[in-house]
Order: structure tokens, then C-alpha cells, then sequence
């Protein structure tokens, strides 16, 4: 599997939680301008390995389809529940269409006047029946047996597309296999600008011509991390670009390394983990050393951020790719300050 979909696999657990909080309404909408035609064939290695081997997936976008304004990892997180539900309405393999068009008007009916984009995925599946289809989008409301699914899926797609400015729809025929559509307005070209490219978690390699995204290359990375997937694809992203890295999976255990003599420019750690002290607690017995060791600190939950009262840097989970090397390759060197945009 290329590296930028495993990472995202591994993150889709920091994901969930984003989604419960903003449910709660603890966790703010963070729109961005998706252009589909580079954002969806993106995704197409994320959703194969969500769908399995047995499952294949098509993935069409018209040429003149207008971005759309959203919360990129709820957009994404979308796409990726509708996925699984079509690979267990698909037991034994079949096809997941996944397309992007401007929407009719008979489609967008329902919005506010003005242009539309209609989000589809299908599968060849049994189909599911009228009274299932009038139920799905009810939060916990699951036709699998107890414990394989929380009925939250298709609650968080129809979620995502009315914070949007949107709606959700499903059409089904019993025997011919489910479509799930997602209509979103569309986002014109003059408010467009300054926006962030989405889903840059998945971003891999620097960009061509030297315009690298941060420049880690040289600096000596010890990753503090309890998660073996995350801490292992986190090492590999930096020492692609250039880092060399040490891990470590508790806070005690990185310092031990560090007092036994060994160095390195900065610490990228998580905040809650087991062991004897937290990362933030490992933070602040680095900064008293003499001379003291930069740490960025990371985490998916916005509680514990909120005890670090400006002391570091805390960086949410997930986080893209080119502000976590940004803010590793200023606290390393001090001289090039971060640019403001890292999330305390």
C-alpha cells in the first residue's frame, strides 16, 4: 500500500473522534475548496484498501465539475463509511462507483438557488428496501447483526452533507444494488482564493523546484509515539524527507534515551500515553535541561491541548503533512520562526 493511504488508514481512529466532537459541538467545521478532479482519483488508493481485495472501485469525474466548500475530513470520512457499507452490502466482491458531476436542477432541488455538485457512490449490492432506505440516516439505526456496526456511517454522511449547505439521498432497488448521493453547493472561483489545498494529511513527497512543504532534511527527529502504525509511518514520512529519526513508544522511555547521553534536535511527541508522565510532563523536564530540547507536542483530543497553556506547540491529529515538517524545522531552528499557523 503507497505510504500517503496508509497513513491515512492509520489516522482514521483520530478521525472518528473529530466527528463525535463535532457532533457534540465541541469541534469546529474547518471549511476548505476541494476541486474533485484531483481530489477524488487522490482517495482512490485510501478507499481500495478500505473496500478490500474482493471489492474493486471506479472512480469518474466530469471534466467541468465546480469545487465545493467543506470540511475536508468529514468530506473524506463520508467516502469512506459509504465505502464500507457498500463492501459488506458485497460479500463476495463486486464494483463501488464513486463520481462527481454538476448537478440538474431537478438534483439540486432543495438548496438554495445557484450551481451544485452531486457526489455518488454505488455498488452491485442486493439493494436495500423502501423501509430500510427511509430509516438509514437515523443515528445507531444498523440492519447487521449486534455488534457489527454502530449505525453511525450513513448518520455522519447525511451529518456532513447538511452542515454543508447540502443534502444526502439514497436510491435503491432490491436486486440492482444502492446509491448514495451527496448534493453540495458549489463554490465559485472568486471565493476561491487564499484557501488550503485539502487533505494534505496524505500529502507525500516535497514538491518539485525546491518549494518544499518544510525542510527537515539533517535534523535528528525523536518520535514519541504509544501508536506502533502511526509512530512507524510518521518516522518513515520524515525520514523521507530528509530526517533522521529515533523512536520511542513511552514519554519515560524517551527520556531515559535522551539523559543516557544520546541527542537530537527535537522532540515530535503525543500528548496521552501510558507510562510513568504524559508528553506534555516530558516537554517541560526537556525544556529545564541544560540546554533545553525543542519539543512539538500532538494530539487528537482537544482536552488535553487545552492544559498546555501556551507552553509548546500542540499540533491536532490529524495534522497535514507540510505543517508538521514547518513547525519540526522551526523549533529546531529557532531563527526560522513558524509562520503562525500551527494549532495551540
Amino acid at each position: 500500500m503507497p505510504l500517503s493511504a496508509l497513513l491515512h488508514s492509520v489516522e482514521l481512529g483520530s478521525r472518528l473522534t473529530e466527528h463525535l466532537l463535532r457532533f457534540a459541538g465541541r469541534r469546529p467545521v474547518r471549511p476548505a475548496l476541494l476541486h474533485l478532479r484531483r481530489t477524488l482519483p487522490e482517495l482512490h488508493e485510501l478507499l481500495r484498501s478500505v473496500l478490500g481485495r474482493h471489492v474493486s472501485i471506479r472512480v469518474t469525474v466530469a471534466p467541468d465539475t465546480a469545487p465545493v466548500r467543506v470540511d475536508a475530513s468529514e468530506f473524506e470520512l463520508a467516502l469512506i463509511n459509504l465505502a464500507l457499507n457498500a463492501r459488506d452490502a458485497m460479500p463476495d466482491g463486486g464494483e463501488v462507483r464513486l463520481s462527481a458531476r454538476n448537478a440538474s436542477a431537478e438534483e439540486s432541488d432543495g438548496l438554495p438557488p445557484g450551481p451544485a455538485v452531486l457526489v455518488s457512490v454505488g455498488d452491485d449490492g442486493p439493494g436495500i428496501s423502501a423501509e430500510v432506505v427511509e430509516r438509514a440516516f437515523e443515528p445507531f439505526f444498523t440492519t447487521k447483526a449486534a455488534g457489527l456496526g454502530s449505525g453511525l456511517g450513513l448518520s455522519q454522511v447525511h451529518g456532513f452533507a447538511t452542515q454543508s449547505g447540502g443534502l444526502a439521498r439514497i436510491a435503491s432497488t432490491p436486486g440492482l444494488g444502492t446509491s448514495v448521493s451527496i448534493v453540495l453547493p458549489a463554490a465559485t472561483e472568486d471565493r476561491a482564493a487564499g484557501t488550503v489545498p485539502a487533505l494534505a494529511a496524505g500529502a507525500g513527497a516535497p514538491r518539485e523546484g525546491g518549494d518544499a512543504p518544510g525542510d527537515v532534511a539533517g535534523l535528528h527527529i525523536l518520535v514519541v509515539e504509544d501508536n506502533e502504525d502511526l509512530g512507524s509511518v510518521t518516522a518513515e514520512l520524515l525520514r523521507e524527507h530528509g530526517a533522521r529519526v529515533e523512536r520511542a513508544p513511552q514519554a519515560d522511555e524517551a527520556l531515559e534515551w535522551i539523559e543516557a547521553g544520546h541527542r537530537c534536535d527535537v522532540v515530535l511527541s503525543d500528548v496521552v500515553m501510558p507510562g510513568r508522565f504524559d508528553g506534555v510532563e516530558l516537554a517541560r523536564r526537556l525544556k529545564r535541561r541544560a540546554p533545553p530540547v525543542p519539543v512539538v507536542l500532538t494530539t487528537g483530543f482537544s482536552r488535553s491541548a487545552t492544559r498546555v497553556p501556551g507552553e509548546f506547540t500542540v499540533l491536532r491529529k490529524p495534522c497535514p503533512l507540510d505543517l508538521l515538517l514547518r513547525t519540526l524545522a522551526a523549533a529546531a531552528r529557532p531563527d526560522a520562526a513558524p509562520d503562525g499557523s500551527h494549532d495551540p
